[in-house]
């Protein structure tokens, strides 16, 4: 393949796992200070990212060069979003929103979408970071647009997730549904079977708010049958969300079983908040079981939990905002 249909398959539809042998034999054979291998270097830092991080910053800071030298603004805006990532992480929102404006700004001049796609994407989370809802969803919604007219599969089930998970906290359950068939969708066009999966349980979430319980138990089942066992972090929601739903219907001895293993499940990096919704969970559960002793227990475990975790399920019966809306990868 050439550099150009790499990049095509990376940025619309295949995982850049699948495309690594091309990038790395492009980037040997390319000349040194060329357009061809400033973006080949960055390709290498994308996959290197969730691998080898010294080698992914190897990677960007030749690219970052190269880009520099060249005067490349296409590569500049991909540059500026890894600086974007950077100050993500070490929590500086209002650098992000900067470098991804510039990086926006640079991205429109040359027509590259992905770009264009995943810096409104970017802003759209600094905004709700911020608590700015309507903006946030402007800027999504303005991500989507892009992402179907250019065929950015990949970037679609993030955005239809994101937004089905937004609308369903803004009390709008039936949009929220529609979002999530749809990532859905996406996910099954490109087989890529956890976001199948965690799509999946997503609109299973949805159907809970609706009371739909035959719904959630037939979408449970349906992902508990090809659930990696090692998942536990969405082995743990399966089982919160079936605790939910028996405690719907009163079965209150099955509820508990499920929380409990929900519980056990909760062992991940970053699970902390899941276990203290879940220790809530039980607390309400204990309640209607006239069990207020266990309950205050419960309560006071679920009154620690202050670390940065996952969580599908709000206390009290709703959906909350998915973690990655806020914190996940953001590198595709």
């Amino acid at each position: 393949m050439t550099l150009e249909e790499i990049e095509q398959q990376h940025f619309t539809r295949v995982p850049i796992s699948e495309l690594i042998t091309d990038i790395e034999r492009i980037y040997e054979i390319s000349q040194p200070d060329t357009d061809i291998r400033a973006r080949a270097s960055y390709l290498m830092g994308v996959y290197y990212e969730q691998r080898d991080r010294e080698k992914a910053e190897h990677y960007y800071a030749n690219a970052q060069r190269m880009a520099t030298k060249l005067k490349n603004k296409r590569l500049l805006s991909d540059m500026l979003h890894y600086e974007a990532t950077e100050a993500f992480r070490s929590g500086d929102l209002r650098e992000v929103n900067r470098l991804e404006q510039k990086a926006l700004a640079l991205a429109t001049e040359v027509g590259h979408p992905h770009r264009i796609c995943f810096s409104y994407y970017m802003l759209g989370t600094v905004a709700l970071n911020y608590g700015i809802q309507e903006s946030g969803i402007d800027y999504l919604n303005q991500a989507l647009h892009v992402s179907k007219d250019s065929g950015l599969l990949k970037l679609q089930i993030r955005l239809f997730s994101t937004l089905a998970e937004l609308h369903l906290t803004s009390q709008n359950p039936l949009k929220s549904r529609n979002y999530a068939k749809e990532a859905i969708r996406v996910a099954r066009e490109l087989s890529m079977d956890i976001e199948i999966l965690d799509s999946t349980i997503r609109l299973a979430t949805v159907e809970l708010e609706l009371k739909k319980y035959g719904e959630v138990t037939k979408l449970i089942a349906e992902v508990r049958k090809t659930l990696p066992k090692e998942n536990h972090s969405l082995w743990c929601v399966t089982h919160t969300l079936m605790g939910k739903v028996h405690e719907a219907k009163r079965r209150y001895d099955k509820a508990e079983a499920e929380f409990r293993m929900a519980l056990s499940l909760a062992d991940y990096v970053n699970a902390e908040r899941v276990r203290s919704n879940v220790h809530v969970h039980l607390a309400e559960l204990y309640l209607k079981m006239k069990k207020p002793r266990e309950a205050l227990a419960r309560i006071a475990r679920g009154s620690c939990g202050c670390g940065k975790g996952a969580g599908y399920l709000r206390p009290q019966g709703g959906a909350a905002l998915h973690a990655r809306v806020l914190q996940g990868a953001w590198r595709i």
